[in-house]
């Protein structure tokens, strides 16, 4: 019986391969030579071609799993050979019409996860802004940040292109911020625009960035020099600072490691400022107490967070937060709380970790579904 079943299945295997001009044993080499085309029809459509057919299919389906189980496993090298072996789909990412971390933080979260998460798999993609119709700062240093981090983990995988919004405030935005200066753009939405002032970037602190972007803000909301009811100068300097001491320790030079970029919003007659640093962000860097370590330990286990209350410890300068242990630093945040609550700045907002505090006249901190790579610190002069 068991020799029976396996001469059955040998002589499948040899037909089949027959048929498909793969193996042609003498004894079946002129049967497949003289059988006509009604014999060959009979075959196609028999049992046990069609078995056949199911297996292969089978067969293939498991080795492009392989392949893209191999493109997952993380390395440089695997992902560039499944690169080569298998063709690149394209992979259209609509953004959100809101195109503000700010005012849409979770949405943004997403969509900035999806495009690396199509990148570390090396497929091509394609952003569609086109349906845009709020935009601010934050998001397109975010954006710029992440096409960089890309630009350095996978050179050889970042293939990315898109369009631009439709809205005539948000492609004037858009096309003034310089983001065409550190991509290949094409076309005719490049641009200037006295009210936005221009993305900068760097690895140490420049004063004279921080001095020209006050200047900037005072010019267009029609102040003195020098007469404007807030000296953001040291606030703005420490924060290019902390991307050094805490974000990048021991990152070495000439890397930008911080981003800024401001806007004159006419519509509603304030300045929108926003810096980044893609680094570990404030709730890793800050000095912790023994309670917020217990805490912490117990978060981790039940998949909770705290980083919106390390946030508000810092912005309200409880004890000597920063991780340095210099008496003179940690001094920033607090500083733009007061600010705030003067009326000077409006709309302060940090987000850092899972946490995103807003601070102003209906302060509130919630805890993010997704991870924050880094620390943005936005507000706006009015």
């Amino acid at each position: 019986m068991v020799a029976r079943c396996i001469g059955s299945v040998y002589t499948h295997l040899v037909r089949s391969a027959a048929c498909l001009g793969m193996l042609r044993p003498r004894w079946l080499r002129g049967l497949c030579e003289s059988a006509g085309d009604n014999d060959m029809k009979k075959i196609y459509q028999g049992g046990r071609w069609q078995r056949y057919s199911r297996r292969r299919a089978w067969r293939e389906q498991r080795r492009r799993s392989a392949r893209a189980a191999a493109a997952d496993s993380g390395t440089l090298e695997t992902i560039r050979s499944a690169r080569r072996r298998l063709p690149t789909p394209i992979h259209k990412l609509p953004s959100p019409s809101n195109f503000s971390l700010v005012h849409n933080t979770v949405q943004m979260l997403t969509f900035f996860d999806r495009i690396r998460h199509w990148v570390r798999k090396g497929h091509r993609i394609k952003v569609s802004m086109a349906g845009v119709t709020n935009m601010t700062p934050d998001a397109i240093l975010y954006l710029l940040s992440i096409l960089y981090d890309c630009t350095n983990k996978y050179p050889e995988l970042l293939r990315i292109s898109g369009d631009v919004p439709r809205d005539p405030y948000c492609r004037t935005l858009f096309a003034a911020s310089g983001f065409q200066g550190f991509v290949r753009a094409k076309g005719v939405w490049r641009g200037s625009d006295a009210a936005v002032f221009k993305v900068a970037h760097g690895g140490k602190a420049q004063g004279p960035v921080a001095d020209e972007l006050l200047c900037f803000a005072e010019a267009r909301l029609g102040k003195t020099p020098g007469t404007a009811p807030w000296d953001m100068y040291s606030t703005i300097v420490e924060a290019m600072v902390n991307t050094r001491q805490h974000a990048y320790s021991g990152a070495p030079d000439g890397l930008p490691h911080w981003w800024l970029m401001a806007s004159h919003d006419t519509r509603n007659g304030r300045v929108d400022f926003a810096i980044l640093d893609n680094g570990a962000g404030i709730p890793a860097t800050i000095r912790k107490k023994v309670i917020e370590f217990v805490k912490q330990g117990v978060y981790t286990l039940t998949g909770r967070s705290q980083d919106s209350e390390l946030i508000l410890a810092a912005l309200k300068g409880e004890g000597l937060r920063s991780r340095t242990g210099q008496a003179y630093r940690g001094k920033g945040l607090p500083k733009m709380t007061e600010y705030c609550d003067r009326g000077c700045i409006r709309d302060l907002g940090v987000i850092a970790g899972r946490g995103h505090v807003q601070w102003g006249t209906k302060s509130k901190s919630t805890e993010l579904p997704q991870r924050f790579r880094g620390t943005l610190l936005s507000w706006s002069f009015v």
